[in-house]
């Protein structure tokens, strides 16, 4: 069984899964004519191979309250800083969240949206999105005004987001 560097290399970077990739790096390095030198590259490959998993990232819940009362009735909103990705997640009546994917670590923007799927009609009878509670400040449902920012770590993140007037 003769591997070239280049194929070891693609067990390195997560094309196969961990324990089989972990496998196929055993043989290699106890197999072949005795070569310190490829041996070694494979071991240190199979190092390499237990970090592969992605950029470190965070799962996020917590809860949005308005004036010190649950916020249930709209979507929280997680935008990042450095990338724009984002990822929102409808709040319950007791204005609990979780967020459906984990965050890339970093800092982001926090705010409030309509929840996903709510429509209202308008005076024409048209389906319309539906509006936030107008009690909400108008600062408090963009990006570009919000001033509420949380550092997503790696691991689990609780936050407890107030909103005020």
């Amino acid at each position: 069984m003769n591997m070239s560097i280049g194929q070891i290399s693609q067990i390195a970077f997560c094309r196969a899964p961990r324990d089989v990739a972990w496998g196929h790096a055993m043989r290699l390095a106890s197999f072949g004519s005795g070569c310190s030198a490829l041996k070694q590259a494979v071991l240190a490959t199979a190092v390499i191979l237990t970090g592969c998993g992605g950029p470190p990232s965070g799962a996020v819940s917590g809860i949005v309250r308005f004036e010190g009362k649950p916020c249930g009735d709209s979507a929280v909103v997680f935008m990042s800083l450095e990338t724009g990705a984002s990822s929102s997640a409808n709040l319950e009546p007791d204005g609990s969240f979780k967020l459906p994917k984990r965050l890339a670590v970093g800092e982001y923007r926090v705010y409030l949206s309509p929840k996903a799927g709510a429509v209202s009609h308008g005076a024409d009878g048209q389906p319309a999105p539906a509006p936030l509670p107008s009690s909400i400040p108008v600062r408090y449902t963009h990006e570009a005004s919000t001033d509420i920012t949380v550092n997503v770590r790696a691991g689990v993140n609780e936050f407890s987001v107030d909103i005020n007037k």
